[in-house]
């Protein structure tokens, strides 16, 4: 008899013990919940993993711990964590699946990112977020055709045109290929290029740009002293994501042009620029970069013009150190950028751009829509023949998809300058293939 008390007992003791435990372990869920919603995720993870020690068998934790691993930007954990999940639940779970996708596309795991798309169709085959998951990212590592009409860039451009092919096909490389051409007050501008952006991991590229620029003088029979005529020049950028808060970028440039006045002369520049931006309260972007550049001084040339001949000149080295900062909401993104002597030339003193975007979505139109307004303010130097007066670019852009395949864009500029005001228009598309 005594032995069944002490028996009965202990199981009380124990079972007391257990639905405490219980009872502990769902309030730290909440408290985990509560600070996953607020964006405390440092508290999260702590809470998760804890609860996953107590529990490790519970898909429910696991599945916390991934939500918390993809706001903080550790992708790669939370698909180790989603799949966890996905082994312990009985049923397939095509959220959790879409949700796997979804990461692998965004650490440029095209095809892991397919498979597991190929996965839920097998399971269900009109599942309609998967579907379009598919058919997007089919059209976005396809091949991408881009032409643009009118003064399409943010500058002082009124015509151009603009012609350029992505190709997706491999996971770890972008390419792009264009050609354009630019009319400008003094000159105009041709431009061949391409570009290849290679990825060893989805927080790293390197990038490698061939450029073939040629100049034209058709509205200036006499150009400056220093003029270019056929420039040739390549680009080297790395780009690290260093955590989900900063990210650093190195460029160099070499480019090696011949002058206007004599095609047999040729310069030899050098141009380094970085770049360091934090994020701040999910809201906030700041970014301080610089640019150093050695190029020929002006005030150091001497030129035959009957005879087409440059004498000599000396190289100057130039500097500038300038800053952005960007606000991302929910309904706007705006960003105010400073540049001083943004050309490295001393023609302009600094600059000012801003600009602001959103997003607007009408019952009435079956895709959403961006409203998208460009300012720039340039003073210029003292150096300058303008010196004292200041230009002005007003840009308005409409940017639309009304097919996953078909990106369309227009809008119009004014620009306000000491030598004259002008009006143009500007018109652009991009169509998408699936490789």
């Amino acid at each position: 008899m005594r032995k069944k008390i002490l028996l009965l007992v202990a199981l009380n003791l124990f079972l007391s013990q257990f639905l405490l435990s219980k009872d502990v372990l769902q309030e730290y869920y909440k408290q985990a919940q509560e600070a996953l919603k607020n964006k405390n995720l440092i508290k999260a993870e702590n809470l998760f993993q804890y609860l996953i020690s107590q529990d490790p068998e519970n898909s429910i934790y696991h599945v916390g711990l991934a939500e918390t691993y993809k706001l903080k930007g550790e992708f790669e954990h939370a698909i180790v964590e989603y799949k966890r999940a996905l082994e312990l639940k009985k049923e397939k779970d095509l959220s959790i699946m879409n949700n796997i996708a979804t990461l692998y596309k965004w650490i440029r795991k095209y095809k892991e990112s397919a498979s597991w798309l190929n996965k839920i169709l097998e399971i269900d085959p009109a599942h309609k977020e998967s579907l379009q998951d598919m058919e997007n990212l089919r059209l976005r590592r396809g091949l991408h055709f881009e032409i643009n009409s009118g003064g399409w860039e943010v500058d002082y451009t009124k015509k151009g045109y603009d012609m350029r092919l992505f190709v997706g096909k491999i996971d770890w490389i972008d390419i792009y290929i264009g050609y354009s051409k630019a009319e400008r007050i003094f000159y105009e501008r041709e431009e061949l290029f391409a570009k290849f952006y290679f990825f060893p991991k989805y927080t790293t590229y390197l990038k490698l740009e061939f450029q073939d620029k040629n100049y034209d003088y058709p509205n200036n029979p006499d150009p400056d002293s220093t003029s270019y005529d056929h420039t040739p020049g390549i680009e080297i950028e790395v780009s690290h994501i260093i955590n989900s808060k900063y990210k650093l970028s190195i460029l160099y440039k070499f480019f090696n042009p011949n002058f206007y006045w004599d095609e047999f002369m040729r310069a030899y520049n050098h141009k380094i620029e970085g770049r360091f931006s934090s994020k701040w309260f999910d809201l906030l972007e700041t970014e301080v970069f610089f640019a150093l550049l050695r190029d020929p001084d002006s005030a150091t040339f001497t030129v035959n013009k009957n005879l087409r001949k440059v004498a000599r000149f000396d190289y100057k080295t130039r500097f500038l150190l300038g800053g952005n900062i960007q606000i991302s909401t929910e309904t706007f993104e705006t960003e105010i950028k400073y540049i001083p002597n943004r050309d490295l030339d001393d023609s302009l003193s600094y600059s000012f751009f801003f600009n602001i975007e959103k997003e607007i979505i009408n019952k009435s139109i079956s895709f959403p829509v961006i409203i998208r307004m460009d300012y720039i303010y340039d003073k210029y130097s003292q150096y300058s023949y303008l010196s004292g007066k200041s230009s002005k670019v007003y840009m308005f852009t409409l940017i639309g998809e009304p097919f996953s395949f078909l990106r369309l864009k227009f809008g119009g500029k004014f620009l306000i300058r000491p030598q004259r005001n002008e009006f143009g228009f500007f018109i652009g598309l991009v169509y998408k293939l699936k490789l």
